[in-house]
């Protein structure tokens, strides 16, 4: 960032001439360039929740070889801005937190069993055929994220008559002593 530092500046003392009689007019004066931010992420959680204008500025870094592109996200003080509230430290905010994500959607799909068929068996079945389920049983019911990734175990039931799976806990962590080496595979070092 240090290496561009003084490009951008260059660029933000000019951004004022180059808007007047736009839109624009007005809206990056007196914009000074600050401390860079580590991410994307540290940056959205340091701007406030208002209506953002978006400047893309394109610079030839070299003419017709390269080019560096500069996104100037700055308050849009047209239109009324959304007062960020202030943090309350006062034991809430971990009870506020978790009504409000847990409000937030979520997709589990619960699989019993898994197997391959040909299409031409598949086909084949009619209402009533019996499919086995090789070694599946109440317990072997696993949930998968929407990127397929398992999240969890459940055991197929019932709830109101309806077929429902109750998600289990997971296992708790073993903790077993390693066994003792052979007298055979101790090194002896001299």
């Amino acid at each position: 960032m240090m290496l561009a530092a003084p490009l951008c500046e260059g660029v933000l003392s000019l951004l004022p001439q180059t808007t007047q009689g736009s839109d624009l007019d007005g809206w990056v004066d007196d914009v000074t360039l600050g401390d860079p931010f580590e991410s994307l992420r540290a940056a959205s959680l340091a701007m406030a929740d208002a209506d953002y204008r978006i400047m893309r500025v394109t610079v030839d870094l070299v003419p017709d070889a390269r080019q560096g592109e500069m996104i100037i996200f700055l308050p849009n003080h047209q239109s009324a801005t959304v007062s960020t509230p202030e943090i309350m430290i006062d034991g809430t905010w971990d009870r506020r937190m978790y009504a409000a994500v847990s409000q937030a959607p979520a997709a589990l799909q619960a699989v019993l069993h898994k197997m391959h068929l040909t299409l031409g068996y598949v086909d084949g079945l009619q209402v009533g055929d019996v499919l086995p389920l090789s070694g599946a049983t109440v317990g072997s019911v696993r949930l998968f994220a929407p990127d397929d990734v398992m999240v969890g175990k459940a055991r197929l039931g019932q709830s109101a008559g309806m077929r429902a799976v109750r998600i289990q806990a997971p296992p708790e962590p073993e903790l077993r002593d390693i066994p003792a080496p052979k007298s055979a595979e101790i090194a002896r070092v001299d």
